[in-house]
């Protein structure tokens, strides 16, 4: 069923809160050298501001939309973690057992490196960005991947420390695969964007055409340049997700119903994790979780050459802001969260 889209809401005050919120948005995109952006604000599910500004392509003209699909980069994660977690209720892999169950040609240093470490990020294992010797531009297959990381040791004991690291997400999409025998990109079409009807949505491909899809700049040299696109199939699992703001707001009314994810999915998905002294960590299994003055939040950003992405949802008013731009300075996060107030008329915030 499509969502009903209201590119304004109704009424005088929220006439005025539209054009603050354009305004702001305007001013962070000339700051921030960002050609395109597309927005929509949702609540209870249901799309209330869905919205493009600028360019999605420089050299065409031609202007973002709604239907605007972006790169989401690290927005995939809470895809990956979904499927994780379908499969552990489907008694297919164990959070407890060690990564080497599932890859057993993996390192020895890898044997007390839990599934659930992999997850909330406290593995220990290198983040492949920060190996000399990986490229991007190269298609790594599996084996050639984990030869790269295997060598490596560990920055920290499993479970000891937070650090983000995109590897950990690329080997549960490996892990995914070597179970299911089917690629990551396959299972979240069949588990999560077919039964949405997320038409849109698809994992990131060099050679594929995708419609309506915007190209991906970077600011250098007082001027535009395109961004290099590629990115190797063996970290999917990472940050491979193309998407648009509807297919989005269909995946957060999704969140609110119990499929294609289960109440007890979700909660897990959403519950912050405790390293091994008990320290709090503000990350649950792909969404990064936080209580503050408008309760619980649940949201994740993303970035990757040409794009940066950030999807907000404020769990205890039912409000989220989801945001995509084809440029990759950060500040992605703090726009979101800046709209969400501004949505909410509880402040102006500061321009950078």
């Amino acid at each position: 069923m499509k969502l009903l889209i209201l590119a304004l809401v109704v009424g005088a005050g929220s006439t005025l809160r539209a054009d603050v919120i354009d305004d702001y948005i305007k001013g962070h995109m000339q700051a921030d050298h960002v050609p395109g952006l597309s927005l929509a604000v949702v609540k209870d599910g249901k799309v209330v501001r869905a919205q493009g500004y600028g360019l999605s392509n420089l050299e065409l003209g031609t202007p973002v939309k709604p239907e605007t699909v972006f790169r989401i980069a690290s927005m995939s994660k809470q895809f990956c973690s979904a499927v994780i977690l379908m499969l552990r209720d489907e008694g297919k892999i164990d959070l407890d057992a060690s990564v080497s169950t599932y890859i057993p040609e993996a390192p020895a240093s890898w044997s007390g490196v839990k599934i659930r470490n992999l997850l909330s990020h406290t593995s220990g294992i290198p983040n492949h960005s920060e190996v000399k010797q990986f490229d991007f531009f190269r298609q790594y297959n599996e084996k050639q991947y984990l030869a790269l990381l295997s060598p490596l040791p560990l920055d920290s004991n499993p479970g000891d420390k937070y650090h983000y690291s995109n590897t950990g997400y690329s080997l549960l999409g490996l892990i995914a695969g070597r179970i299911t025998k089917k690629p990551l990109g396959d299972l979240v079409q069949e588990r999560i964007f077919g039964p949405l009807q997320m038409a849109s949505s698809s994992y990131f491909k060099l050679e594929s055409v995708v419609p309506n899809r915007a190209n991906g700049y970077r600011w250098a040299d007082d001027r535009f340049e395109n961004a290099w696109p590629t990115r190797p199939a063996a970290v999917d699992g990472s940050g491979a997700v193309l998407s648009n703001v509807l297919d989005l707001a269909k995946w957060d009314a999704a969140l609110y119903t119990d499929s294609p994810l289960s109440k007890a999915q979700k909660e897990r998905l959403w519950t912050p994790n405790k390293l091994n002294d008990g320290t709090p960590i503000n990350y649950g299994y792909g969404w990064t979780v936080r209580t503050g003055a408008d309760g619980k939040s649940v949201s994740h950003s993303g970035n990757t050459p040409g794009f940066t992405s950030n999807i907000l949802r404020l769990v205890d008013l039912k409000l989220t802001v989801i945001l995509l731009r084809n440029s990759d300075p950060p500040g992605a996060d703090k726009m979101a969260l800046d709209i969400a107030k501004l949505y909410q008329g509880m402040t102006n915030p500061t321009k950078n």
